[in-house]
């Protein structure tokens, strides 16, 4: 259920990877080719552990999972989001935007709220992305990456939120956060935010009805009107 009135949004923040650009296919099959020399895999039974949380966090959950530094370290975590990372902007040539992704941006435009774009992806990633969909990234006044100066503790912790209300001049409580991991909706709400969670149907939904204030199917369910009066 909604637990916010009418009128009480004047600004949106919305993740990137998994709600607005459908890229998480492209991150597994990146963490996958550089697994494979390893012997490695990461299946969805692990990916399910990694949604969502920055790379210091998913590169060591990803090689203790499948054991690869077991008997000696052959592949450093940071080495390890290094190459995922140069992989994934190679299989960015193939990016598509999630469906409402689109439509969505617009409504807040035509509703003259501004945007924000908070990613765990650091800048380098999120400048490729931005070039591959243009159309999108021009609603969005700012873009937060992963490795901004002032983010002291990545998703689930608030910085990244509460940076992207300050550059829109906004109040927490004056956003809403739109987020497809369980641990980004942990991320706005604790940085005091509405929270609209649109997580992979796989998910066991349960944890995001008790964190998310509504659990959507797809952005196109998103119905403004709870949140923003009509001019």
């Amino acid at each position: 259920a909604c637990r916010v009135g009418r009128m009480a949004i004047k600004g949106a923040l919305f993740d990137l990877d998994g709600t607005l650009l459908d890229t998480e296919i492209l991150h597994t099959e990146a963490i996958n080719d550089i697994l494979r020399p390893f012997g490695g895999k990461c299946d969805w039974e692990l990916k399910k552990q990694i949604i969502g949380l920055p790379g210091d966090q998913w590169s060591r959950i990803v090689l203790e999972d499948q054991q690869i530094n077991k008997v000696s370290v052959v592949l450093e975590p940071e080495a390890f989001v290094v190459q995922w990372e140069e992989r994934c902007i190679e299989l960015y040539e193939n990016i598509s935007m999630m469906p409402g992704a689109l439509e969505i941006s617009q409504k807040f435009a035509d509703a003259s709220l501004p945007l924000a774009i908070c990613t765990s992806s650091y800048s380098k990633a999120a400048e490729v992305k931005k070039r591959k969909n243009l159309d999108l990234f021009g609603f969005y006044s700012h873009v937060v990456a992963g490795d901004h100066k002032d983010i002291v503790n990545g998703k689930p912790h608030p910085d990244i939120y509460l940076i992207g209300a300050s550059l829109l001049n906004l109040s927490p409580s004056e956003c809403i956060v739109f987020e497809d991991s369980y641990s980004g909706c942990q991320a706005g709400k604790a940085a005091g935010m509405t929270v609209i969670a649109i997580p992979d149907q796989r998910m066991d939904l349960t944890p995001f009805h008790d964190v998310a204030d509504e659990v959507l199917t797809s952005l196109s369910d998103f119905d403004i009107t709870k949140y923003v009066a009509a001019k």
